[in-house]
């Protein structure tokens, strides 16, 4: 045993092997006072998928030159309705010089029938007309996605009721919808956002009912839905972030429709009177559209080239987005 154990020790010491019963030495411990040692560097990590789609959108979205210039015009007019009525400093309301006072002089954009600036009334009745098309695009995407995806995932009763609803809301007269309800309640700002709203939902939310139609009979959806997944979960988590592309362009075209309905109602007079706006520039001014051409012209081209930005940019959202479109681009 003790010769075993000797051929053991010599074996070890001569490099031909470890020694089994070999003791381990003891880890080092480190001065008092010393500093820590550098942890080891790991290579930084990828980027966060979110920052990765959204190049990804970016690289899509620029390809599309229309759309570029749509969003520079838009970005644009932003600025001038934000930024202009403070460095220009000229009240909309106020009378200033002469009625119909032509372009150029002290006023770049000539006067009104009563003497008005035609540049401060544009600048800052492009803040109404904006803000009313933007908030209640964003009301009517809220409205129809909402009774959209309902009808779309839960079918049945639920469905043929909102449909019956929508079909209801959908016959009536758009425009004619919203005056009845600014003229019952008021014309604010708000409550033109509003009417605008509740009277444009209804193409929104038969598209997000296709949608969740659509996807909810897929295969990935299926198995969350064996798996046991709830119906909160499928609905927000599983299916909408799917159905939100040709929702979100749709969104889109509505802020340039909401634009155009809000011009309209302000043009008939039921805007809100205590805020400047592109319509009311022109309903205010429209008997003397033939003698002063300035005063109909240039909130008209606002009106004009802010829609047409918006439609621009909702093309190149839908050639992001849409992978039809995008082959049919290419």
């Amino acid at each position: 045993m003790k010769k075993r154990a000797s051929e053991i020790a010599a074996r070890g010491a001569t490099g031909l092997g470890p020694a089994p019963f070999a003791p381990r030495p003891a880890p080092e411990r480190a001065e008092k006072g010393a500093p820590a040692s550098v942890p080891p560097r790991y290579p930084l990590e990828p980027a966060p998928r979110a920052l990765a789609r959204a190049r990804e959108f970016w690289g899509r979205f620029r390809v599309h030159y229309f759309s570029l210039f749509g969003l520079v015009a838009l970005a644009f007019i932003g600025l001038a309705v934000s930024l202009g009525p403070v460095l220009y400093g000229i009240d909309p309301f106020e009378i200033v010089s002469a009625p119909f006072m032509e372009p150029g002089g002290g006023n770049p954009l000539g006067t009104d029938y009563v003497g008005r600036d035609v540049l401060a009334g544009v600048l800052s009745g492009g803040r109404a007309s904006l803000s009313v098309g933007f908030f209640a695009a964003l009301f009517t995407g809220a409205i129809g996605l909402s009774v959209g995806s309902l009808a779309g995932f839960f079918g049945g009763a639920l469905d043929a009721f909102l449909m019956k609803v929508t079909e209801f809301f959908q016959v009536l007269p758009t425009l004619l919808f919203a005056m009845v309800l600014v003229t019952i309640f008021g014309p604010t700002l708000w409550m033109e956002t509003l009417a605008i709203g509740l009277a444009s939902w209804m193409s929104v939310a038969r598209l997000a009912r296709a949608e969740f139609i659509k996807i909810k009979e897929l295969d990935y959806v299926k198995s969350a839905v064996s798996a046991g997944a709830a119906p909160r979960r499928l609905i927000f988590k599983t299916i909408l972030p799917n159905a939100l592309p040709p929702i979100l362009v749709a969104a889109a075209f509505d802020v340039s429709f909401a634009i155009l309905l809000e011009g309209s109602l302000s043009f008939l007079g039921l805007g809100d009177p205590n805020q400047m706006s592109w319509g009311l520039i022109i309903g205010q001014n429209k008997n003397y559209a033939l003698d002063a051409w300035w005063t109909i012209f240039f909130p008209g081209f606002a009106i004009f080239l802010s829609v047409l930005a918006v439609c621009l940019v909702s093309d190149g959202l839908n050639h992001a987005l849409n992978p039809r479109a995008r082959k049919s681009f290419s």
